[in-house]
C-alpha cells in the first residue's frame, strides 16, 4: 500500500480499524449540533498539475482534509491523459504537501470505476470479467496519505479519538503515545 500521508489522523483511523474516509466522516459528525447538517468534504478532479496544486493551496489555507477523486482515464497504469501512475500521482500529492506546507490527511481515491468506464474497453469491447479485473486492479495497493500533524489537526484528533473510540494520548494502550 502506498501513502500519501504519514498523518496523525491516518494513524489514529488505523488503530481504530477504520477507513479513513469513515474516520473523518464520523469525526465531522462528532462536532455537528443536533438537527444541523454535517459539513460537506470536497474531493477534487485531479485532471491537472495546476488543479492538484490549487487544491493543495485550499485545502492548506482551510485547514481541511485534501480528497482527490481521480477518474480511471486521468490517472491508470498507462498513466491516463495527466500521464499519472497511481503512485506518480500520490508521489506528486506527497511533493506538493511538503512544498505547500499541508500537513493534513491526503485521500486518494477512484472516481468512476468501473466496467467499461475507461475509453479504451468500450472501444475495445472488453468482456465484463476483464474490464471488471483491470478497473480494481491498479487500485488494490493504491490507497493513500501525505504528511505529518500539525498545529490545525489537534481538535481533527480529539473529534477522531471521540468518534472512532482511539486510545487517548495518555493511554498506553496503543502505537500513538
Amino acid at each position: 500500500m502506498i501513502r500519501a500521508d504519514e498523518s496523525t489522523i491516518r494513524r489514529l483511523a488505523e488503530v481504530s480499524g477504520r477507513p479513513l474516509t469513515d474516520a473523518m466522516l464520523a469525526a465531522l459528525r462528532v462536532d455537528t449540533r443536533a438537527g444541523d447538517p454535517t459539513p460537506s468534504v470536497l474531493a477534487v478532479c485531479p485532471n491537472s498539475e495546476a488543479v492538484a496544486k490549487a487544491s493543495m493551496l485550499g485545502a492548506r489555507d482551510a485547514q481541511a482534509p485534501l480528497f482527490f477523486a481521480a477518474t480511471l482515464n486521468q490517472v491508470d497504469l498507462d498513466g491516463g491523459y495527466t500521464g499519472w501512475t497511481q503512485h506518480d500521482f500520490v508521489r506528486l500529492a506527497r511533493q506538493l504537501a511538503l512544498e505547500y506546507e499541508y500537513e493534513g490527511p491526503i485521500v486518494v481515491g477512484l472516481d468512476h470505476g468501473g466496467p467499461w468506464l475507461k475509453d479504451v474497453q468500450t472501444k475495445e469491447e472488453w468482456s465484463l470479467t476483464r474490464a471488471m479485473e483491470e478497473s480494481r486492479s491498479p487500485w488494490r495497493g493504491a490507497s493513500t496519505p501525505a504528511t505529518t500533524c500539525s498545529m490545525w489537526t489537534r481538535p481533527w484528533i480529539g473529534r477522531f479519538r471521540r468518534a472512532n473510540r482511539c486510545p487517548s494520548k495518555s493511554s498506553s494502550r496503543g502505537p500513538l503515545n
